[in-house]
């Protein structure tokens, strides 16, 4: 029906079909990173004011906000969305629904369940720490299809749960590549939740609770019943789904418990002039460097007082404590931690401990 077709526009999660599976479909354009329509599939801020003022105020009279902060607020939940690392856009369908509802809440993340996604992340222990802070890809990478493995990144990235942050130009080898990371606080809580259940084999509910236990143990100081509620939760871990051979599967538990925290108080893989650190956590009164290691504590507490960890916050008046955490593959769990002051961690480091 060539003839016939002035204008014909396709869209969908990929591009298998023109690919793989219609030699009449080899005409068509792809426009998914194209410049000239990186704008299209979502709202900007401008088309947002413009058209929805009666319901922006709305919103800002239920919530008791002025417009600086509705615009910031709606910016951190739905804005992140781009194609070529330039131009952001809101999620739509998340917009519509704040508006209709009057209220924030995961309105896109909650359409549909990413059950095939979680479930191929956990059986290719992908590392999920890199989509909170963006990595690197070729341009090539869109191009893609394998469907018998096909790449987790480029599967994100189509799925709306990874977005462009970037786009990197070498002019030397005239070739492109791209920053991936979370579009908005909409998918990457939402997507840590799912995340966090896949590997636990725990509801959403045991989260809240746990995560609200955690946050005010440290509040108090209360290491010691922090660390029992993290073993507790590790002891719930179904046998049929704990990977204890692998190191990474304790390290993403527990990266995935700290990120669902308040964002404002906790920074996971924080990077230094030294290294990475595990975990940071502030609270008003005091500061929590941790470190995690397989079997050995003493490793942990050494790393953080070689590496000089606790440097970036001396000059802060709140107290720093250094955490050490030793898992033991054989009981699947927490062996130990220790807890030492900053003075405690230089004296041994410079006492050769």
């Amino acid at each position: 029906c060539d003839k016939y077709i002035k204008l014909l526009f396709i869209t969908g999660v990929s591009k298998f079909s023109k690919i793989s599976f219609f030699s009449e479909l080899n005409n068509l354009r792809d426009i998914t990173l194209s410049e000239d329509f990186a704008q299209i599939a979502g709202y900007t801020e401008n088309e947002i004011v413009n058209n929805y003022l009666p319901y922006i105020e709305g919103v800002e009279e239920k919530f008791k906000i002025n417009r600086e902060l509705f615009l910031k607020t709606i910016k951190l939940w739905y804005n992140g969305y781009s194609w070529d690392g330039e131009n952001f856009v809101y999620n739509p369908f998340s917009i519509l629904n704040l508006f209709a509802d009057k209220k924030f809440n995961n309105y896109w993340f909650n359409s549909g369940t990413p059950t095939f996604l979680t479930k191929i992340i956990k059986e290719k222990m992908v590392d999920v720490e890199k989509f909170d802070t963006s990595f690197l890809v070729e341009e090539s990478i869109f191009d893609s299809y394998e469907l018998d493995n096909i790449d987790i990144n480029i599967l994100l990235f189509q799925t709306g749960y990874l977005t462009i942050k970037e786009k990197i130009v070498d002019p030397e080898n005239f070739s492109l590549s791209y920053k991936l990371s979370y579009p908005d606080k909409e998918v990457k809580d939402s997507f840590n939740n799912y995340l966090l259940g896949e590997f636990t084999g725990a509801d959403k509910t045991t989260f809240l609770e746990m995560t609200k236990r955690l946050q005010k143990e440290l509040e108090n100081n209360d290491v010691e019943n922090f660390i029992l509620n993290l073993k507790s939760l590790y002891a719930d871990i179904p046998s049929n789904i704990f990977i204890k051979e692998r190191e990474s599967y304790y390290h993403t538990v527990i990266y995935l418990i700290l990120k669902l925290l308040k964002a404002d108080i906790i920074e996971v893989e924080k990077q230094t002039n030294q290294g990475r650190v595990d975990a940071v956590i502030f609270t008003k009164k005091y500061i929590f460097i941790f470190e995690f290691k397989m079997d050995s504590v003493n490793a942990a507490l050494k790393q953080i007082g070689r590496k000089k960890y606790y440097e970036p916050y001396l000059s802060d008046k709140r107290e720093v404590f250094c955490v050490g955490v030793a898992f033991d593959k054989s009981i699947k769990n927490i062996k130990e931690y220790k807890i030492k002051s900053v003075k405690e961690i230089v004296d041994n480091f410079n006492n050769g401990k």
